[in-house]
């Protein structure tokens, strides 16, 4: 029987550059005069701390998500280690580290924030102005208008900050990269386990969690999640194998038998015949499956009977029918 060699290579990849992040992260090259040095403390706060130096990127607001994700780090890094405490020490190295329309955006989320808590301000004297002399509009009407602008803080500056990621990340952005993460993520064949392993969870670690809306941890994906992506990628290896086994090409099926190997040590324990066939028992006796039209959902019990372990989809599924027939 002949095969496509390459074809089988690649079964269930999926092209990356629909990825907001792609899984392998391109080098990006800045003119020297758009890099700038900065000598940070070790200890921030101790003179006497070891320095060391720090390249970040003037950017302008044309670069990319990971990029400009870098660019974000790397600006926190600059502000603890220089000591950087107050919001307008903050405002300047931003500044410094921005131009063209980068500029304009972080202006813009730096002002309209400061703007927001000015408005707050002034409703709270007008508020506390009226309590203190009920009906005296014109009054509460002066309290209000004599509150003067608040000097930026903190807070402000993020704002700012986070103008120039909600720019560049599309609109559901963070969405989009995670559902790429789940299904299309695929390593190629020139790839190694590790390789993959290590781009995936520096994605889900590193760069999800600077992404709008939220910027926090609870956007990554959850392990369960992290797991399942692995679990594709096994099954991926597996759909080769029995393309290369029936081309008769065993030396091909014997390295993707290994990279099973190497992908399953990132994967937790992988449930026994045993334990699925337990599995399914009760999932059966949950969900009072008589018959194999039951399937659905006694393989929806299974896996959740499963939770926590690794289990071959497709020995699952063969248990459920041989339980259920």
């Amino acid at each position: 029987m002949k095969i496509d060699v390459k074809a089988a290579a690649s079964i269930g990849r999926q092209h990356n550059e629909v990825a907001i992040l792609p899984l392998v992260p391109e080098t990006v090259k800045y003119p020297k005069d758009k890099l700038l040095q900065f000598k940070l403390r070790t200890v921030p706060g101790n003179a006497d701390s070891p320095t060391y130096e720090l390249t970040v990127p003037k950017i302008s607001g044309q670069e990319g998500v990971r990029e400009t994700i870098k660019w974000c780090k790397a600006i926190y890094q600059v502000f603890e280690g220089m000591n950087a405490n107050t919001a307008q020490q903050r405002d300047v190295l931003v500044r410094r580290a921005v131009c063209d329309q980068a500029e304009t955006l972080y202006e813009h989320g730096l002002v309209d924030a400061t703007a927001l808590r000015l408005l707050a301000l002034r409703d709270a004297a007008y508020d506390t102005a009226l309590a203190a002399d009920p009906g005296n509009v014109a009054a509460a009407a002066a309290a209000r208008a004599a509150v003067p602008a608040p000097a930026i803080n903190e807070a402000d500056v993020d704002a700012g900050i986070r103008e120039i990621m909600n720019f560049v990340v599309p609109f559901k952005g963070l969405q989009r990269q995670k559902r790429f993460m789940r299904r299309k993520c695929r390593k190629s064949a020139d790839m190694t386990a590790r390789e993959f392993y290590n781009h995936f969870v520096r994605m889900n670690e590193q760069e999800l969690p600077h992404m709008p809306p939220h910027y926090d941890n609870a956007q990554r994906l959850t392990d369960d999640e992290v797991t399942k992506a692995l679990q594709s990628l096994v099954k991926q290896r597996r759909d080769s194998i029995e393309q290369y086994e029936r081309a008769s090409r065993s030396d091909l099926a014997a390295k993707e038998a290994v990279e099973i190997e190497h992908i399953e040590a990132y994967l937790p324990q992988a449930a026994s015949a045993e334990e699925i066939d337990a599995a399914v028992d009760a999932a059966v006796a949950g969900t009072g499956a008589s018959s194999i039209k039951d399937m659905g959902a006694v393989m929806k019990a299974t896996m959740a009977n499963l939770a926590g372990r690794s289990a071959d989809g497709k020995m699952v599924s063969e248990a459920v029918k041989a339980r259920l027939s």
